[in-house]
């Protein structure tokens, strides 16, 4: 609790890096975990420094790979894992078992629901045998996504809610 309030000044802070880095054995620490392990928010750290990759070398350590995943390569995490868990998985499963964070579906295509109808025009083109095709088709169903108050109150109901 102490640490998030605290004032840290550079050195303190490559201090606290390097002794996570230390207690793990790696040359490189993750934003996520740092924070975890020490409390200390990434508002303290951009106080002093501009990057976290700025951060990570002032520590002396390596910085994290900044290099753009591939949609195929992000599809192709999704493909497997859903493959391993036997279903199409939600959100919050996928991201624990996952070598990828929810993050860069996010930031590729703005939501959870839209990374899925992504993924089922890419399963539609390059592995059309997916095993889960009618669970993904349920959970796509894009009137249902697109309009999910209208589906509640019933099509022929004539109480269309907006």
């Amino acid at each position: 609790m102490g640490a998030q309030t605290q004032s840290h000044s550079p050195e303190s802070l490559i201090k606290a890096l390097n002794k996570v880095a230390t207690s793990i054995g790696k040359k490189t620490v993750s934003r996520r975990f740092f924070e975890k392990e020490t409390g200390i928010s990434e508002r303290q750290i951009y106080k002093h420094f501009d990057s976290w990759n700025e951060f990570v070398l002032a520590a002396g350590l390596e910085p994290l790979d900044t290099t753009p995943i591939s949609e195929s390569e992000l599809m192709e995490e999704m493909y497997n894992i859903f493959l391993k868990e036997e279903r199409v998985t939600t959100r919050q499963r996928f991201e624990r078992i996952s070598k990828f964070s929810e993050k860069p579906y996010r930031k590729r295509w703005g939501s959870w629901d839209k990374t899925l109808i992504a993924f089922h025009h890419w399963i539609e083109q390059f592995h059309p045998e997916f095993p889960f095709i009618n669970q993904l088709n349920q959970i796509t169903d894009l009137s249902k996504l697109l309009n999910p108050i209208e589906n509640k109150a019933g099509k022929d109901s004539g109480n269309k809610q907006y």
